[in-house]
C-alpha cells in the first residue's frame, strides 16, 4: 500500500486493478494484488485522486454503513451556501447523497469525510458507477437498489477503479444487490422490520395506496 501510495503521489493513475489470487503449492490462502499503469503528470491529465487510503473502522461501529441515502435535504441548503465554482466544501459522506450534489451544483471540489469507512466505500461505488455505467444500470443499482447483473458488472467495470478498502468492502456485500441495497446498513435493518411490521398487521396495501 505504501508503494501505491507513492505512485499516487508522482504519478497520475490511468488504470488500477485491485484483486486476490491464489499461491502456486500452498490451497486455501490467497494474497492480494494490483495491477497499477500510471503516466507521468502534465498539464492536460493531472488530476486529484478520487479517494484517499481507507482506516479501519472504529470498534464502536458495525461491519456495514449506518445510512444508504442521506436524510437531509440539500435543496434546502442550495440557497444558502450558493456554492460557486471557485468553492471548496467539506462536508460528510454519510448516503454519499449530498456529496454528490454538491459536486454536481458547481463546487471546485469536494471533500467527503465519514468516520465510518463503509459510508466512504458507498460514495465511492456511487461515484464510480454514475461515471463509468449506463443510466439504466445505475437506476438499477441505486433507485431500485437490485441489479441481476451485479457480479458481472463489478468485476468488469467498477473493481478496477476503486479504492483498496472498497474493493475488499463490496466484495463481501454485493448481495445487498440481490435482495435490496435499502434494506442493507443499520437504517436499512430498520425498514426491513417496518416493512415485515405492515405485512404482519395488514397495513401494507393501506400504505402503498396512501
Amino acid at each position: 500500500p505504501e508503494r501505491r501510495q507513492y505512485l499516487d503521489h508522482r504519478l497520475v493513475r490511468v488504470f488500477e486493478y485491485n484483486s486476490s489470487g491464489t499461491i502456486p503449492y500452498i490451497p486455501f490462502i490467497k494474497a492480494p494484488y494490483y495491477t497499477w499503469v500510471g503516466v507521468p503528470p502534465t498539464d492536460v491529465n493531472v488530476e486529484k485522486a478520487e479517494a484517499e487510503a481507507k482506516r479501519s473502522r472504529p470498534m464502536s461501529f458495525p461491519p456495514t454503513f449506518i445510512y444508504s441515502v442521506n436524510w437531509e435535504d440539500p435543496i434546502v441548503d442550495k440557497p444558502i451556501l450558493n456554492i460557486g465554482p471557485e468553492d471548496v466544501v467539506l462536508t460528510l459522506t454519510s448516503g454519499g447523497c449530498n456529496t454528490l450534489h454538491l459536486a454536481a451544483h458547481g463546487a471546485k471540489h469536494v471533500a467527503s469525510v465519514d468516520l465510518n469507512p463503509a459510508q466512504s466505500a458507498l460514495c465511492e461505488l456511487k461515484v464510480q458507477a454514475i461515471k463509468r455505467l449506463e443510466y439504466e444500470d445505475v437506476w438499477k443499482m441505486f433507485g431500485e437498489g437490485k441489479h441481476e447483473n451485479i457480479g458481472e458488472i463489478f468485476e468488469s467495470k467498477l473493481a478496477p477503479w476503486l479504492s483498496q478498502g472498497s474493493l475488499n468492502f463490496w466484495s463481501k456485500k454485493l448481495h445487498y444487490f440481490k435482495d435490496g441495497l435499502y434494506y442493507h446498513g443499520a437504517m436499512g435493518k430498520v425498514l426491513l422490520a417496518v416493512y415485515w411490521i405492515q405485512v404482519i398487521f395488514g397495513f401494507r396495501k393501506k400504505i402503498l395506496k396512501f
